[in-house]
């Protein structure tokens, strides 16, 4: 991780040299499929547990969702980061790095209908 930090300039090489601590660096990207999809959730305003809907992407704050139809049953694809990784990776290379990987598993198990999130949900809110 040092060397990903020595490797950025300016504000981001402060910003990632400070948040170099004991605490796990990580990315988890796990997809669901069938009734398992329908059961996804994630914190919404207020504390109340939201489920993604059908065709639908998103996130914020660490955690962010991509659907998309696998074997004619909805799918959910999700990627959750650290703190650590969200403030040092930057909007662009979390959106990029998210869609690779859901190119990837929508690819393999021949999904259709993939709604992927906006740009702007990458952004620090």
């Amino acid at each position: 991780m040092r060397r990903i930090a020595d490797g950025l300039h300016g504000e981001e090489r402060d910003s990632a040299r400070s948040t170099l601590t004991p605490s796990p660096w990580w990315l988890r990207t796990v997809s669901f499929f069938g009734s398992e999809a329908r059961a996804v959730g994630f914190d919404g305003s207020g504390g109340e547990d939201k489920i993604p809907a059908e065709g639908t992407a998103g996130g914020k704050s660490g955690a962010w969702w991509a659907s998309s139809i696998c074997d004619g049953k909805p799918a959910v694809h999700t990627l959750s980061s650290s703190y650590t990784y969200d403030d040092v990776l930057g909007s662009q290379t979390l959106a990029a790095l998210f869609r690779a990987y859901v190119d990837d598993i929508t690819k393999r198990r021949g999904c259709t209908h993939v709604t992927y999130p906006d740009a702007s949900d990458f952004r620090r809110s």
